[in-house]
């Protein structure tokens, strides 16, 4: 498989588990965080930075939300 199906594989799955977090827990609960970091990096390793800065936007959201600090905030 290569490697620009496996980014696309991975990306499907991403969105499939936060689409499965947000319905159950809300779009803004913190366990979304790891899922969303991990989307943010993957959007950066494909060059979709305006997409990786939105993901950031939200991390954050949900970081101030929570009072949240640490390195899940840092790209």
């Amino acid at each position: 498989m290569s490697k620009r199906n496996r980014y696309a594989e991975a990306e499907q799955l991403l969105k499939e588990a936060i689409s499965e977090v947000t319905t159950h827990q809300g779009g803004e609960h913190p366990v979304l965080l790891s899922m969303l970091a991990e989307y943010r990096d993957l959007l950066l390793v494909t060059h979709r930075d305006a997409e990786a800065v939105q993901m950031q936007e939200k991390i954050d959201l949900i970081c101030k939300k929570y009072d949240i600090s640490g390195d899940i905030r840092t790209q």
